[in-house]
């Protein structure tokens, strides 16, 4: 019976030993799992319920506020509706008596026109004609420092000419 006993207890241990092996594998394979959920989940862009929350709110306040809005706009169109009509019509007759002037009007002002047009390019030629002197008088007043400085350096450098000697032809 010790024989027995014995296969027993090695078909014992060799179950023992599959079922640690099944159930480390069952804790990777749900990790890997896991893994694969929250990858796939971080790739859609969902969002926080935080956010969620404070975006739920915001939408609830602007529809208050519009439903706020949609009863004064009724309020201001009912008081409009009951109000009279103040203004009325010219008669016919009445707007051909102020045809004319209204031409004579149109008239004076291209007149007006006219003469604004003309004055400013009388002033633009005035300035332009002002900004060419100054240009003149600004490149003479260079020239004339210029030449000032060249004879200031002249008088500094010693005659070269007399040093020279005069090269041969050929």
């Amino acid at each position: 019976m010790q024989t027995s006993n014995r296969i027993l207890d090695d078909l014992a241990k060799v179950a023992n030993g599959a079922m640690s092996t099944v159930v480390g594998i069952k804790g990777e394979v749900e990790a890997m799992v896991r893994q694969q959920m929250e990858r796939f989940l971080a790739d859609m862009d969902l969002i926080t319920r935080d956010e969620f929350e404070v975006v739920k709110a915001m939408a609830a306040n602007a529809r208050a506020e519009q439903e706020k809005l949609e009863k004064k706009v009724a309020a201001l169109e009912k008081a409009l509706a009951a109000k009279p009509a103040t203004r009325q019509a010219k008669p016919r007759s009445a707007l051909k008596a102020t045809a004319p002037k209204a031409t004579a009007t149109k008239t004076a002002t291209a007149k007006t026109t006219a003469a604004k047009t003309t004055a400013a390019k009388t002033t633009a030629a005035k300035t332009t004609a002002t900004k060419t002197a100054t240009a003149k008088t600004a490149t003479a007043r260079t020239t004339a420092s210029k030449s000032a400085a060249t004879k200031t350096t002249a008088a500094k450098k010693p005659a070269r000419a007399a040093t020279r000697k005069p090269t041969p032809k050929k």
